[in-house]
């Protein structure tokens, strides 16, 4: 399964999702490679160092790891990012999350609790087809003499 296999039809896509576009230069800086250099309080003088990400996230490819981070409209290093056919940016939304995980549609979707929560949850999951498998192999090895 892709990224692009579990984003919702974009007719769908919350307009609180999209990126507004003076946004998006944050967003390619956080997902950029740096090279900086820091000072510590006691003056030791060091290079921060960090990879670049995708910008945006390949929909070709499988969905990275969620973290509780995912949610919220600050720009960050660690939420996908998605192109739209009109070439705007949008964040995922909590169901495409759910969907990663592969939870059922709309599982966190309890009563008030925003979307911020809802990913959280999801980055705090564990992904369901990976557990499955684990409890079944080790069912297997119990049942095994």
């Amino acid at each position: 399964m892709t990224l692009g296999d579990i984003l919702v039809p974009e007719k769908q896509v919350d307009s609180s999702y999209i990126i507004p576009h003076d946004e998006v230069k944050k967003w390619r800086y956080c997902k950029g490679a740096k090279h900086l250099t820091r000072i510590k309080k006691n003056g030791i003088v060091y290079s921060y160092d960090e990879g670049s990400m995708s910008f945006p996230d390949p929909l070709d490819l499988p969905a990275r790891t969620i973290i509780t981070a995912e949610g919220g409209a600050t720009p960050s290093r660690f939420k996908h990012v998605v192109q739209m056919t009109d070439g705007r940016y949008r964040r995922l939304m909590p169901v495409e999350l759910e969907r990663i995980n592969a939870f059922l549609d709309n599982h966190t979707k309890l009563g008030d609790i925003i979307g911020t929560k809802r990913a959280f949850f999801m980055g705090n999951a564990l992904e369901i087809e990976v557990v499955t498998r684990l409890g079944h192999s080790l069912v297997r090895a119990i049942e095994t003499p």
